[in-house]
């Protein structure tokens, strides 16, 4: 995630408020610095999504950019149902056998397929897939088949 990359970010900063009043001033000061940096950049992720800029226009950034109450905002919009998850891995398995594709043993979220000495290769993503071949036919068919 583009945010765990950022200068100064840690672990839970998206869940647990800071505690400035135990903080020196010159914390403070740093930590308002690293949320502000770390607000800047999801708020400008965020704003290229209509919902999501329209979900979070009224999250406060003084005296502090408030990215747990963002955040929260945010997750809300993306977070997937228990039903739509099983839903999803339903579709995924019947895609599998549909295509032909085997799961690659190093990690389930890869699937490979060769057809006339040609691999290619699907990333899976809960929101996304990934094509990838050298044969661009035999790509053009397997994303056919993904999108039947």
């Amino acid at each position: 995630m583009l945010v765990e990359k950022l200068p100064g970010y840690e672990d839970g900063m998206l869940i647990r408020r800071p505690d400035f009043n135990n903080m020196t001033k010159r914390e403070q000061q740093l930590t308002t610095e690293i949320y502000a940096n770390i607000y800047g950049w999801l708020a400008k992720a965020g704003n290229q999504n209509s919902k999501v800029a329209l979900k979070t226009k009224s999250i406060k950034t003084k005296p502090n950019s408030d990215i747990v109450g963002w955040w929260k905002s945010v997750n809300d919009i993306f977070k997937l149902s228990a039903n739509k998850i099983v839903k999803r891995v339903k579709n995924f398995d019947l895609m599998y056998q549909y295509i032909g594709y085997k799961s690659n043993p190093q990690d389930r979220c890869v699937l490979n397929f060769t057809a006339r000495g040609v691999q290619c290769t699907v990333f899976v993503d809960v929101y996304d897939l990934l094509v990838t071949c050298c044969d661009q036919e035999l790509m053009d068919d397997t994303v056919s088949k993904l999108i039947a």
